[in-house]
C-alpha cells in the first residue's frame, strides 16, 4: 500500500512553525529564452487527426536536472520554459490557460512562482524557505494550496492569491496534514490529517474556518479527488477506493482491496478513473463506474506513475518508465510523447 504521506522533498529549509506569514512583494525573474528542442512531429494516432491538439506542460531532466517544458498533445514541439540548474518542477495551468504555477530551488530554497504560458514574466509568490508539495490552483484561479513541512513532526496546508498575497496557514494543529484538494467551487478543501491519531479525512472553508472531520473508520485515507459536481469525495484506503457524500455521509467502497487502487481524476460524474497495483512493478488503469463498480481496462503502466485527464475529457496523459504517453478515454490510441532514456513526469493539459 503506498504510503499515506509519501512525499518527494525538493530541497529549501523546514518551516519551524504554523503562523501566518508575511509575503514578499513578487518578485520578477529574469526569463530564460525560450528553446525548441524538436520541429518534427511524431506519428500521430488516428484519433489525433481529427482533434485539434492541445498543449501539455511537463517537467523533464532531460538537461540534467529538471526544467518544465511545453509541447503539443501529440509530442510535438517541445519548447524549454525555464532554464535554472537548482531544479523547476510544474505544478499545474491556472484555469484560463494563461499561466503556469511552479516551484523551484533557485533563490536558494524551495518556493512557488508562476509564469506565463510561454515562459515570459517568471516571479515568485512565496518567501516561505520551506519544503513544498501537493501544489495545486483553485478553479477560479486566485488561489494556490499547497503543504510545507516542519522536520519529520508535522506538515502544513497554506493558501496563497496567485499574485502574492494573502499566504496564509490554514492548518490548526501540530500534527501531519496533508492531500489538500479544491472543492469545484473554490469555497471548500478537503485534506487528511493526524490531528485525532490516525489518519482522517476534513473539510473546511477556503479561509481556514469551519474545519469538520469527515470520516471516523482508521483506513489511513489518501489521494482525495473531488466529483466535478461537488457532491462526492472520492479516495484510497488501505489498497481501495472509496466514495463518500461531501459531508462524509453515504460511504461506499467501489473497488476491491487487493490491488493497491487508487483514485486519478473523474472522466465524469458517473465513472473515475483508477490505478490499480498488478505486481511486478506494473499498474493498470481502469474507468470505474461509480454506481455497480463496473471496471473498464484502459492501459498498463509503470508503478511510479501519475496521470492528468484532458479538458474534453477524451484523452489521459500519463507517466510509465519515465516516458510521457497519451491514450484516448476508452483504451485506444496510446502513443508517446516524449523519448526513451531520461525521466519526464507532471504532464498537465492546458485548460
Amino acid at each position: 500500500m503506498r504510503n499515506w504521506f509519501w512525499i518527494i522533498l525538493v530541497g529549501g529549509v523546514f518551516l519551524a512553525a504554523c503562523g501566518t506569514s508575511p509575503s514578499a512583494s513578487p518578485a520578477v525573474l529574469p526569463t530564460a529564452s525560450l528553446t525548441t528542442l524538436s520541429t518534427v512531429a511524431p506519428a500521430t494516432s488516428p484519433s489525433q487527426t481529427h482533434r485539434a491538439l492541445r498543449k501539455i506542460v511537463f517537467t523533464s531532466f532531460r538537461d540534467g536536472h529538471p526544467e518544465i517544458y511545453l509541447m503539443n498533445s501529440d509530442g510535438s514541439f517541445p519548447v524549454r520554459l525555464t532554464q535554472n540548474p537548482e531544479g523547476n518542477y510544474a505544478a499545474g495551468w491556472s484555469p484560463d490557460g494563461r499561466s503556469i504555477v511552479f516551484h523551484s530551488g533557485r533563490d536558494g530554497n524551495d518556493e512557488i512562482y508562476v509564469m506565463n504560458a510561454d515562459g515570459t514574466g517568471q516571479r515568485r509568490i512565496t518567501q516561505l524557505k520551506a519544503s513544498i508539495f501537493a501544489l495545486s490552483l483553485s478553479q477560479s484561479g486566485t488561489q494556490i494550496v499547497f503543504v510545507t513541512t516542519a522536520g519529520e513532526s508535522s506538515s502544513k496546508i497554506y493558501t496563497a492569491q496567485v499574485d502574492g498575497s494573502a499566504v496564509r496557514c490554514l492548518s490548526v494543529s501540530e500534527n501531519y496534514d496533508t492531500s489538500p484538494a479544491w472543492a469545484p467551487d473554490s469555497h471548500s478543501i478537503a485534506f487528511v490529517s493526524t490531528r485525532d491519531g490516525s489518519p482522517e479525512i476534513y473539510v473546511m472553508r477556503e479561509d481556514g474556518s469551519d474545519q469538520k472531520r469527515l470520516t471516523r473508520n482508521q483506513l489511513a485515507e489518501h489521494d482525495l479527488t473531488w466529483s466535478p459536481d461537488g457532491k462526492r469525495i472520492a479516495f484510497s484506503a488501505d489498497g481501495a477506493v472509496y466514495l463518500m457524500n461531501f459531508n462524509g455521509a453515504g460511504l461506499t467502497q467501489i473497488t476491491d482491496d487487493q490491488h493497491d487502487a487508487y483514485p486519478l481524476a473523474w472522466s465524469s460524474s458517473a465513472e473515475i478513473i483508477v490505478a490499480k497495483y498488478v505486481g511486478n512493478q506494473t499498474r493498470e488503469l481502469y474507468a470505474v463506474a461509480v454506481e455497480g463498480a463496473h471496471e473498464r481496462f484502459l492501459t498498463n503502466v509503470s508503478s511510479d506513475m501519475v496521470a492528468a485527464l484532458s479538458p474534453d475529457k477524451q484523452q489521459i496523459a500519463y507517466v510509465s518508465d519515465l516516458i510521457i504517453y497519451v491514450v484516448n478515454i476508452d483504451g485506444s490510441g496510446k502513443m508517446a510523447l516524449t523519448e526513451h532514456g531520461v525521466m519526464n513526469t507532471a504532464p498537465d493539459w492546458q485548460p
